[in-house]
């Protein structure tokens, strides 16, 4: 089970898929470099053999080649098979120790020691040197890193350490939806033992990194790549350092204590300093912004008494902080003026409680490293439609009210203008009439009944024709009184 954590952790469980991984694909290419480069050499050496009987020294030399050769291919070939077959390579292992311990035996009854010392000390150093060697080239280009020689000396001392099974664990970080399935232990191991010679790994894309702590000590936000653990060291959590987004729906009592609900949503991530993302290079963030995320998780105590509790991360802090400043902010409006297109304000209520509540969120959130993108808020609706209903009618009923003041207004207005013209009429008519009678007091002559009324008749017409007083007189009182006078008038 070990065995398919390494290959799963090293290049063959993960995406791209591909028929072998760095192990195998290594193992299969130094099998094939080790016969090209060998087989002249054997070639050579038989053809000597054929044209003369070689020397003694030369047939001990062709046999300690061959015997390495031998001994490198099959321990090439013992660890291509390990990794593909666990099973299979532990019956070649088998086979192979098998073969080995017979030739020693048939090289033994032979009286042959000499050679069966050297073809053991061939076999054995010339094994260990290709593994170990091969192991160590090999170590630079397991993990993703920035060069074949950047973690090649703590790759290598893990894979010793492995094979003593005394490893620290690896982790890999994963894209679940889940916190608690984002932290895969892909290499099992101990971290807490003190004979490591070489790291544990936690692995990250470009856009996690990793709250790592060794139980007593905050050892801050790592990574995104890879990060290095010693003594102790766990990955509590990951940080998603891709824009975030929260929506959450709020109740809330406005100032006359009818419960209100909007939905509010809030781009968030963590501070980037300022830096745009570029291609190649992990999502930028503030380290400290991080840590002060991190710091500010908090406890939530519900139920009854508060014995229940839940911890809350820091990517539920805007959510947590929203819904209180929401609640604040609503709580100063009334009802009615949730829904005030006639404010005397410049916007309208909703584009104010939007502006207000995204200022004050970001203001909260910056110190502790949350950088506010956006937001905004939804329409503003009672928990109860029946509020809603009786509202309308309440509303109904205030313009009702509203429009019959203002026609009982407008009549007494019309009313008290067409007696105060009928009166300007009046007052006019009489002083038109005396001056008349003046006229014609002052001429001497004799004023018939007859005159006189024309005389009130013609002021008469003249009154009705003036634009003031025609919009509260009947349209044709001009033309019936000029009928009227058409007799009185002398021929």
């Amino acid at each position: 089970m070990a065995d398919r954590d390494v290959l799963q952790a090293f290049g063959e469980g993960e995406p791209p898929k591909r028929e072998e991984g760095p192990l195998g694909l290594y193992f299969s290419t130094l099998f094939v470099a080790v016969v090209l480069a060998l087989s002249p050499l054997l070639i050579l050496l038989a053809a000597l053999s054929v044209a003369a009987p070689p020397p003694a020294i030369l047939s001990w030399v062709a046999a300690l080649v061959a015997a390495g050769v031998l001994s490198a291919l099959a321990l090439l070939l013992l660890i291509w098979i390990w990794l593909k077959a666990e099973r299979l390579g532990q019956v070649v292992a088998v086979v192979l120790v098998v073969a080995w311990v017979a030739a020693m035996a048939y090289f033994l009854n032979a009286g042959r020691e000499m050679a069966v010392v050297l073809t053991l000390l061939t076999c054995v150093v010339l094994g260990v040197v290709l593994f170990f060697g091969g192991l160590y080239s090999v170590s630079g280009f397991l993990l993703p890193s920035g060069g074949p020689d950047s973690l090649r000396r703590p790759v290598f001392k893990f894979l010793l350490d492995w094979i003593q099974r005394l490893n620290y664990p690896c982790y890999v970080v994963t894209d679940e939806p889940r916190e608690e399935d984002k932290i895969v232990r892909r290499i099992p191991g101990n971290p807490f033992t003190k004979f490591a010679g070489g790291p544990g790994f936690i692995i990250s894309d470009c856009d996690h990194a990793v709250v790592v702590s060794d139980g007593v000590e905050f050892k801050g936000v790592q990574g995104p790549g890879v990060t290095c653990t010693t003594f102790a060291d766990r990955p509590l959590r990951t940080i998603d350092l891709r824009p975030q987004l929260r929506t959450h729906t709020v109740q809330a009592l406005t100032q006359d204590g009818i419960r209100v609900r909007v939905l509010f949503f809030a781009p968030f991530q963590i501070d980037p300093a300022g830096r745009r993302p570029q291609l190649g290079q992990p999502l930028p963030y503030r380290r400290s912004a991080a840590f002060k995320a991190v710091h500010a998780q908090k406890m939530e105590h519900f139920g009854e008494r508060g014995k229940d509790a839940e911890k809350r991360g820091w990517d539920e802090l805007p959510v947590l902080i929203g819904r209180r400043i929401m609640q604040e902010i609503l709580s100063q409006y009334r009802f009615d003026e949730l829904y005030d297109p006639y404010s005397s304000e410049d916007a309208l209520p909703r584009v104010r409680i939007a502006a207000e509540f995204l200022e004050r969120l970001g203001a909260e959130l910056k110190p502790i490293g949350i950088h506010l993108v956006g937001g905004g808020i939804s329409n503003l609706e009672p928990v109860d439609p029946e509020v809603l209903e009786q509202r309308v009618r309440s509303w109904q009923a205030d313009w009702t009210r509203q429009v019959m003041l203002k026609q009982a207004r407008s009549q007494t207005e019309r009313l008290r203008r067409v007696e105060q013209a009928r009166a300007e009429a009046q007052t006019e008519l009489i002083l038109a009439v005396g001056e008349r009678l003046a006229e014609l007091d002052r001429t001497g002559a004799q004023v018939s009944p007859e005159r006189i009324v024309s005389q009130f008749l013609e002021i008469l017409e003249q009154l009705a024709l003036q634009p003031a007083l025609r919009r509260y007189i009947p349209r044709d009182t001009a033309r019936d009184v000029r009928r009227l006078r058409a007799p009185f008038e002398e021929p």
